[in-house]
């Protein structure tokens, strides 16, 4: 009978530790079902919604214009619900600027911000500088970009030098402006580049110097910033610090046209028609930027209509002349 009894008790007590460790097992599965989906669905925001130039990102990263706002927003609002980060927070407030929900996505880069997120002190200096979500306030942008410059963000380095160039509510200081490109060109930022490029071309707080002008504008425009692809034209066109070469210029005026610059067109027209003698080119180009918007239009309808009474077309000047903000001219106050 005792006998018995201990083998009923032997078999009781393994079915409780069986039973046990299938509860286990199963509370193990879906844990791992659930970390992986999370884990998917951060992974799927960092795919759509990470900045291109945010240190913390895992991949690539994507331009706010090339963002695919309906799969972005469900991937990192998903991500949000089950796995938010300061790097989800940070991605979920870009899909919301994109949907232009700007004080919902300035609450999402504070939170990120308030984490030491340091690329959302970027945005957050953004939002004040533009008015995206709160009142344009010059002294608050300066302090959120000087936040994030000091933690290495090189778009940021690039505006708190900006911000010494201009003057305005810091005070005008060159040689501070110059210390902030430089620290952002370190990391290959085209638009210090092109301003440290400005400063040299035009002796803005250093000498003049036209070949250190091209160098630096050369570096930009072989990262795609295009206003340094016509800077660099201009010079191939005129023999400025470079051997004059009319086919590299051509060459530059086309990249930079492949991004929409209109003063590039405008010029390869008259390199066309003055110098490579291809009229036919010229006419079709000018009568493209004559058809536009913007203020090139003018500009290509006067030359179309002067065109018939010369056989030759000198060379503009450059940008300085022209009264269109582009080029070495991005930078002027006035613009």
């Amino acid at each position: 009978m005792f006998y018995t009894y201990l083998r009923i008790n032997q078999c009781c007590s393994h079915g409780v530790i069986v039973r046990t460790a299938l509860f286990i097992c199963f509370i193990l599965a879906i844990c791992t079902a659930f970390t992986e989906s999370a884990m998917a669905q951060v992974s799927r925001c960092d795919e759509l919604a990470a900045h291109p130039k945010d240190p913390a990102r895992t991949n690539s990263g994507v331009s706010m214009e090339r963002m695919l706002l309906p799969q972005a927003l469900e991937a990192c609002s998903n991500a949000m619900t089950q796995n938010p980060i300061p790097r989800i927070k940070y991605q979920y407030a870009r899909t919301l600027s994109k949907q232009g929900h700007y004080k919902e996505a300035l609450q999402h880069f504070k939170d990120a911000a308030s984490e030491g997120y340091s690329m959302a002190y970027f945005n957050i200096a953004h939002a004040y500088l533009f008015g995206d979500g709160v009142p344009v306030d010059h002294k608050k942008s300066f302090y959120w970009f000087m936040k994030a410059a000091k933690e290495g963000i090189a778009n940021a380095q690039n505006e708190v030098g900006l911000f010494y160039f201009t003057g305005g509510v810091i005070g005008k200081n060159f040689n501070k402006a110059k210390f902030w490109f430089e620290k952002a060109a370190l990391q290959d930022e085209p638009l210090a580049l092109r301003n440290l490029g400005i400063m040299y071309s035009e002796g803005m707080g250093v000498r003049r110097n036209s070949s250190q002008a091209f160098k630096y504008w050369l570096r930009a425009a072989n990262l795609g910033d295009a206003d340094s692809q016509y800077n660099v034209a201009l010079f191939y066109t005129k023999g400025i610090a470079v051997r004059l070469n009319w086919k590299r210029a051509e060459t530059w005026y086309k990249k930079a046209i492949a991004q929409g610059h209109r003063r590039a067109m405008y010029n390869l027209a008259l390199l066309y028609d003055s110098l490579l003698f291809q009229p036919v080119k010229a006419t079709q180009m000018l009568k493209y930027l004559a058809n536009s918007s913007g203020p090139m239009k003018y500009e290509a309808r006067r030359e179309l209509k002067n065109k018939q009474s010369r056989s030759r077309t000198p060379l503009p000047s450059g940008p300085k002349n022209t009264g269109f903000c582009e080029g070495w001219m991005a930078l002027d106050p006035n613009c």
